[in-house]
């Protein structure tokens, strides 16, 4: 004797509404998650401030993204911090702290404002201070602001022969 499966098109349309709730709570659970747990990218739409700060994760893109761009200001940071000393002092690329970076003229702008803070030094890391700058990239490197923010007292280096 064969059994004869007998479909019912209220119990299908039953199964085929609750697939697709399903699958609707899914989704949305998914962007829930998605938009809820901070992250070093851009905001949505409420502001102009498209970077949290934050350390990127280590070996990350945004990492390596992030070296190459402080490589590429380093010059400029150095002219900051030469001009305020009265004398020229290095700046590591690892030790530059983005604070914050905006695209002022809004979304898909190449205008960018970044804040920024070093801890100059000379010799073997020898600290002069900590700094916070201000910096509007376009086409060229413009220091808008600079903020001396702590100072270091020079050691006097004693040679004993």
């Amino acid at each position: 004797m064969k059994k004869v499966l007998v479909v019912n098109r209220k119990m299908v349309l039953l199964i085929c509404f609750l697939l697709l709730f399903i699958s609707i709570i899914a989704i949305n659970f998914d962007l829930f998650l998605k938009y809820s747990i901070p992250t070093n990218s851009k905001k949505l739409l409420d502001t102009k401030i498209y970077f949290e700060p934050g350390i990127p994760p280590e070996g990350s893109i945004e990492e390596i993204y992030q070296d190459i761009f402080v490589t590429l200001i380093l010059p400029c940071i150095e002219d900051a911090v030469e001009n305020y000393y009265g004398q020229p002092f290095q700046v590591a690329p690892y030790d530059v702290k983005i604070l914050s970076v905006e695209r002022p003229s809004g979304y898909r702008t190449f205008l960018f404002r970044l804040t920024i803070k070093v801890s100059p030094y000379y010799g073997p890391h020898i600290s002069v201070g900590v700094d916070r700058i201000t910096i509007s990239l376009s086409d060229k490197c413009i220091v808008e602001k600079f903020e001396h923010i702590k100072s270091y007292e020079f050691p006097y280096l004693h040679w004993h022969y």
